[in-house]
């Protein structure tokens, strides 16, 4: 039976001209890049390079880095400079719902406030890797590192984006 709380049939219904999901099977660990140590925006990111592992495009710690190359290195590997940028807006935005039974709310949101005008293959990007992050193991949570990453959950994403 396939999981609930994955997004990607919702996605695929109201982005049509969107298609598949995939979840990583790579948990191993990654190293933060020592020329430039993630720390939540103090210091730029560094340019995407496609390997976790070596480099961090994105504004966060290097604990959340580390954290989402560990789970999930595959997507976030694909996941460049678009894709990274509606998920740092998806954050800011306060779009993301942590109960599986909203990610539609989650999906209208994210779209108006966040993709609009995002390069081609950005929702895809942001699709796989947010369905990597839901889908992860997990000790308790909705998505994996949303403690270390400080994931916000508004809970008010469905009043603010109803059907």
């Amino acid at each position: 039976m396939a999981n609930p709380r994955v997004p990607c049939l919702v996605f695929v219904a109201l982005i049509a001209s969107l298609s598949g999901c995939s979840a990583d099977d790579d948990n191993g660990a990654a190293q933060p890049n020592p020329q430039n140590p993630g720390d939540g925006g103090q210091n730029p990111p560094d340019p995407f390079n496609g390997d976790c592992t070596t480099a961090r495009w994105s504004n966060v710690s290097d604990a959340c880095w580390s954290c989402l190359c560990g789970a999930c290195a595959a997507t976030l590997n694909a996941c460049n400079d678009g894709c990274m940028d509606a998920l740092e807006c998806s954050i800011e935005k306060k779009t993301l719902v942590n109960v599986g039974a909203e990610i539609a709310c989650e999906i209208r949101a994210t779209v108006a406030e966040c993709l609009t005008g995002a390069p081609e293959g950005a929702a895809q990007g942001l699709i796989d890797f947010d369905t990597c992050l839901i889908s992860a193991m997990k000790p308790a949570g909705f998505r994996v590192c949303e403690d270390v990453c400080q994931i916000p959950y508004p809970g008010d994403v469905c009043a603010r984006y109803p059907q």
